[in-house]
């Protein structure tokens, strides 16, 4: 018998059956408590809900039942409503004969609406360091709210400061006020206090004027803000970033929420990577700095101007709570918010190759056999994925692996474990040595729960869920208690505090021996959405409020710690779903679950240019999707080639569920390798088209390599939407299926089922397709063919493009699956002349400049041999259909 409820919403794009409607309360709302009651019905009363108000007037009142659902009842108390300050505390109970359960006490508040305007003050402080502006808002008379505006040549904050007694100010604001930054220029009027920023054009960014300008808070008691929206008029045509978005690049007219929402397939509106910073074509960003869930709605008025309301849920504190606006192009805007945010860091050489993976591949014989699917066909891959590998109960053990169980407090080591030679993993050592062996990095799944276990459980897992609760390495519920996932993946699992040092340095002892003694390469940090409850706390004292969206980067960035620790700086990596502000200081990130349609490789399109523009740089997603029923021929091709040219090429499948069909070979086998679709499809073309894809991808990595890190650097998308280069250009504010590859390529695919052509729009100057080096003017739009097995692919003139090709000198031709070095590293120049510097891990350090007239001029460090080759010598390997 157990009875579920957690006020706040779970999933914030969804109503809560076992939460409190609304979650904040005010005197117009009339309240309801929902949960549900698993159990033998047969055996249990009707629930009863106590409440009291201000300590006081007590009240029981019987649930209304609404439904059952697996196992589950759910019922509904209406309260009705409350006088503004009464504080509210409930809780429920169950009698199941004479035993009764029931929860602990909840409570709420009925807060204060306030709604403001203008200020009723504005003060000017500045010294040689800083200009700030400080508003004062009349509350209730006697109090007020203090919001500053500091003023900076480059950005502008705002902050909340909080509520005070009202006083009488100093360096009161008597006349218009200016101050002119290297981007902008804000003026503010003395007598209405209105504000006006520009851009360095002159063109009018954002107005603050009475009527315009609306603040609005909810407040308890304490003067306490509990919830903050502030409106502002902005103007722009495009709003890009929030992280990583799959209904739509461009965000006007929509409202993302910035919350970490696990969502199987379908994504739309959800994402598992929202980031609070977005732009516009306008020259200025914004990024509201905190960790709390902040709703986004942008509402358009006019050709380019716009209300952008931003919306805060606050808990307990007003820190954190910065608004920032950027200045300048759009990767110095992307600069600006990663240094509040975190460095993006680039991954080692052999992350950029085509990697593989399935989760149905659970034993060494089957792992081994792909590797020797990968040489037997020529198709190459530098990475190996292993998701089922572990017991699923420690997540640090091979599966089938014998040994003594020690204490929860202590470590296993690789010599401790026994392989039966008829078991799944018979030498996981030596299956090591072997992919290694073969120029290819092992990669291994994981998940930050301590797995919950209905029946007879398994004696390390025991132990070591003992540990963790007697020593309170999981997070806990705000009564002390051990909070557990509440639904959804992993239910009722312990759920790591990685905000506890002492957690982190038990949960990595336990894993030391993968990377110390079999040598492994990197994690897959899957899932990290777990935090349901906003009560729940945290080691450090953080809520739920602020983990929700932070929990998955110190999830993965321990991982990420761990593995520096372990084999030195950009040596390993973690590959992650969930993330939030700052995640690409963790490289590298998938776009999560899809299933195998058109519809969701297109969003997976736009999930990562959006990434791109939120800091999120070394980004891919799983070719032709992950789940539900095979992916068609078709499908499987157009998703290869888009991933040719992706940061991040990888294909991966779900868990075998034998859930079409028992006589269908699809039930047992949904591996999205390209020898299981080509065997499945009857199609010998997967493998012809796979393979020239997967050498495309090794002959283009010192590219990929080089390109990497000038986005480092320079903080430029890898995978980047045409308005990094093409800010002025009003033709590429709305395109969301082509985009650039680096610096010089432009890449548009076919995304629609059935299509043979497309309508391409080229930037100004002149272009020149990468495989046939035929030229195209610029600044107009093509409808041009790309037959199933092509893909469009589009070089700037004046490029020059490093590549790795076999003496064939062909696009697709065979080089091995060598990552670190480039036998025979050639510059193809397209058009009559252009420069390139080559940068990469080895150390080479070239600029390489080509013109009819010149020559050649090459130098640098650690100087290789290269060629240099006119892109009409180029060959294709095969041709194509």
């Amino acid at each position: 018998m157990e009875i579920k409820h957690i006020p706040n919403r779970i999933n914030p794009y969804e109503y809560n059956d076992y939460g409190m409607e609304p979650e904040l309360v005010t005197k117009n709302h009339d309240v309801s408590i929902n949960c549900y009651i698993s159990g033998d019905e047969t055996k249990r009363k009707l629930p009863i809900l106590t409440y009291t108000q201000n300590e006081t007037d007590k009240k029981m009142i019987e649930g209304v039942y609404r439904y059952s659902k697996e196992g589950k009842d759910y019922y509904t108390f209406c309260l009705g409503k409350f006088c503004t300050g009464n504080l509210i505390k409930y809780r429920i109970q169950i009698t199941e004969d004479s035993r009764v359960i029931q929860t602990k006490w909840y409570e709420f508040e009925v807060l204060t609406s306030i709604e403001l305007s203008t200020p009723d003050e504005v003060c000017l402080e500045e010294d040689k360091f800083d200009t700030t502006l400080f508003g004062y808002y009349t509350i209730k008379g006697d109090k007020c709210l203090k919001l500053s505006m500091k003023l900076k040549q480059d950005m502008i904050s705002f902050q909340i400061q909080g509520i005070y007694p009202w006083k009488d100010t100093k360096n009161r604001l008597k006349e218009t006020y200016q101050y002119n930054g290297d981007e902008y220029e804000l003026t503010i009027e003395a007598n209405t206090h209105s504000l006006l920023l520009k851009g360095k054009n002159e063109e009018t960014i954002g107005t603050f004027k009475k009527g315009f300008h609306t603040i609005k808070m909810l407040v308890n008691g304490n003067d306490t803000i509990q919830y903050f929206s502030v409106s502002l008029d902005l103007s722009g045509k495009g709003f890009y970033g929030f992280g990583e978005k799959f209904d739509r690049v461009n965000q006007r007219g929509l409202q993302p929420k910035n919350c970490v929402v696990e969502q199987f397939t379908h994504q739309n509106e959800k994402t598992y990577l929202p980031v609070p910073f977005f732009m516009t074509e306008k020259g200025y960003g914004v990024y509201y700095d905190t960790n709390h869930i902040v709703d986004f709605d942008i509402k358009a008025t006019t050709e380019d101007q716009n209300t952008v309301t931003m919306s805060r849920l606050i808990g307990n504190t007003v820190s954190e709570n910065h608004l920032l606006f950027f200045f300048g192009s759009v990767n110095e805007r992307i600069q600006q918010y990663q240094k509040r945010s975190g460095k993006i860091m680039l991954p080692p050489n052999w992350a950029f190759g085509p990697w593989m993976s399935a989760n149905g591949w659970d034993s060494q014989r089957e792992t081994l056999q792909q590797v020797d699917n990968m040489k037997k066909y020529e198709i190459p891959a530098t990475v190996m994925v292993l998701e089922a590998w572990s017991d699923e109960a420690t997540f640090y053990v091979f599966n089938g692996a014998q040994y003594e169980a020690k204490d929860g407090s202590e470590a296993l080591s690789y010599n401790e474990f026994q392989f039966k030679e008829d078991g799944k993993w018979t030498n996981p050592k030596k299956m090591s040595e072997i992919i290694h062996a073969n120029n290819m990095k092992l990669i291994l799944w994981q998940i930050p729960v301590i797995k919950h276990f209905d029946g007879e459980e398994q004696k390390q897992h025991q132990n070591d869920e003992r540990t963790v609760l007697e020593k309170g390495y999981c997070v806990k519920q705000s009564d002390g208690s051990p909070y557990r996932i509440t639904d959804n993946w992993f239910a009722d699992s312990l759920l790591l505090d990685f905000n506890n040092p002492e957690a982190v340095k038990w949960w990595f002892s336990k894993r030391e021996y993968l990377v110390k003694e079999l040598h492994v390469d990197g994690f897959k940090t899957d899932g990290g959405e777990f935090v349901y409850d906003y009560k729940s706390v945290f080691k450090d004292g953080k809520t739920g409020y602020e983990m929700k969206n932070q929990y998955p980067n110190a999830y993965v960035g321990s991982y990420y710690k761990f593995l520096e620790e372990m084999l030195g700086k950009n040596k390993g990596i973690t590959f992650s779903r969930a993330g939030y502000k700052g995640a690409g200081s963790f490289p590298t990130h998938w776009a999560g679950d899809q299933v195998s349609e058109f519809c969701e490789l297109r969003a997976q399109i736009r999930a990562g240019l959006s990434a791109g523009l939120s800091g999120v740089f070394f980004w891919g997603f799983d070719i032709a999707g992950f789940a539900g029923e095979l992916p068609t021929t078709e499908l499987y091709l157009r998703a290869s080639a888009v991933a040719a040219f992706c940061p991040i090429m990888q294909f991966h499948a779900e868990p075998r569920t034998g859930q079409f069909g028992d006589q269908n070979r699809r039930s047992w086998n949904n591996d999205r390798s390209p020898w299981n679709i080509a065997e499945v499809n009857e199609d010998a073309y997967v493998m012809e088209v796979y393979r020239y894809y997967a050498n495309l991808r090794m002959n283009l990595l010192p590219y990929i390599v080089s390109e990497a890190g000038y986005a480092i650097k320079e903080s430029r998308p890898l995978f980047a939407h045409l308005i990094c280069d093409y800010e002025n250009d009003d033709n590429v504010y709305e395109i969301e299926d082509e985009y650039m590859f680096g610096r010089n390529l432009l890449v548009a695919p076919i995304l629609y089922e059935g299509e043979t052509e497309r309508s391409v729009y080229l930037p100004a100057g002149v272009w020149y397709d990468f495989f046939t080096s035929e030229s195209y003017e610029g600044g107009k739009h093509y409808t041009l063919p790309c037959k199933l097995g092509q893909i469009l692919v589009f070089v700037k003139g004046g490029s020059i493009i490093p590549l790795h090709l076999s003496d064939k000198l062909a696009l697709g031709s065979y080089v091995g699956n060598n990552a670190e070095s480039f036998e025979n590293l050639c510059f193809i120049v397209y058009g009559n002349a252009g420069e390139y510097h080559y940068t990469d891990e080895s150390g080479n350090n070239l600029f390489v400049q080509y013109s009819n007239q010149v020559g050649l001029v090459a130098g640098g460090r650690n100087e290789t041999d290269f060629k240099v080759i006119s892109s009409a010598n180029i060959k294709q390997a095969y041709d194509r259909k």
